[in-house]
């Protein structure tokens, strides 16, 4: 792989392929990714697992800070996002009025007691991958995996993952091909879609479908009934994932999105074959979308005259 030293700004759009499914997908998209984020918050709580990094707006972290009092835990802001943090609680120290616009960024936090935040702290600082991997509940194959891909130098894990679960064959132009459960897709991990809280190492991991059913069903007692359905119909679509030159792309067949990737001079390739399809999913000629039907009657017709009517081979004499 010809690599390329092309950091961009993380980020994340998402582009539908039309206004009806604009209208149906955009919050559905966004309420998955609310309860999963709720659910991850939620798995400490309840035990699951010891920490959990979750996202959240600056100005909502009062009240996050108030309703894991109960619960004797507390959250901790990731280095990387200490000085927004400290800086948003200075501003609201001093002023009551309007939100400053550091107070509507998304931070990153780790939620677990003082003894779980401790240890987390001593591990993010030390760089080790294994131990945190621990603290968050990921299976031990997993975090092998996940070292694996750090040592690689991928700050992205859906290239090494694909090149390590790809089926024996793929079709002409795509690199890896994709299929199992659809709870260990991760191609949509960006915007919240997923249901395992890590990159699992395998397509049949079961220590990762085992989290997975873990995670369902907390979700379930927490009333994300809609959610987890609309989740896991997301997660079964067909998905073209490909990246180039640090900009990755996933078409699905309701929308499309664009996040930061590592750089590369090269497309690649991966899909997902997924097992579904929806009602308002696009139609197009390439995959992931569905070949509009009177193409597929043309061909068909036309493929039946050419057995009717064959062409013969004739040789020119000299």
């Amino acid at each position: 792989m010809n690599r390329l030293d092309i950091p961009l700004p993380p980020f994340a759009r998402v582009m539908f392929v039309s206004e009806h499914a604009a209208s149906l997908w955009r919050r559905r998209l966004w309420r998955i990714a609310h309860a999963w984020n709720q659910i991850e918050r939620a798995s400490v709580v309840h035990g699951v697992r010891s920490c959990a990094v979750i996202r959240v707006l600056v100005d909502e972290l009062p009240s996050l800070e108030q309703s894991l009092a109960c619960s004797a835990l507390r959250y901790e802001a990731l280095p990387a996002y200490r000085d927004v943090v400290d800086a948003s609680a200075a501003d609201a120290r001093r002023s009551s009025g309007a939100p400053k616009p550091r107070a509507m960024r998304r931070v990153a936090v780790v939620v677990g007691t003082d003894e779980t935040l401790a240890a987390f702290v001593d591990a993010y600082d030390a760089r080790d991958h294994d131990r945190l991997g621990a603290l968050l509940g990921y299976p031990a194959c997993c975090r092998e995996f996940f070292r694996e891909v750090v040592a690689q130098g991928f700050a992205d894990p859906v290239w090494p993952y694909a090149l390590r679960n790809r089926a024996r064959e793929s079709s002409e132009g795509v690199d890896c091909e994709l299929h199992g459960d659809p709870r260990l897709n991760l191609l949509l991990r960006r915007i919240g879609v997923r249901a395992v809280p890590h990159t699992p190492c395998a397509l049949d991991c079961a220590s990762s479908l085992a989290l997975a059913d873990q995670f369902f069903d907390l979700g379930i007692r927490l009333g994300y009934h809609a959610e987890l359905a609309w989740q896991r119909e997301v997660l079964s679509w067909p998905m073209a994932w490909s990246m180039l030159h640090g900009i990755a792309e996933v078409k699905t067949p309701v929308f499309k999105l664009s996040c930061d990737t590592d750089g590369t001079a090269e497309r690649y390739v991966v899909h997902w074959r997924g097992d579904g399809f929806p009602a308002e999913g696009a139609r197009g000629l390439c995959f992931p979308y569905r070949r509009p039907e009177h193409l597929r009657v043309a061909e068909s017709v036309s493929f039946q005259r050419g057995l009717i009517h064959p062409i013969s081979l004739t040789t020119r004499g000299r």
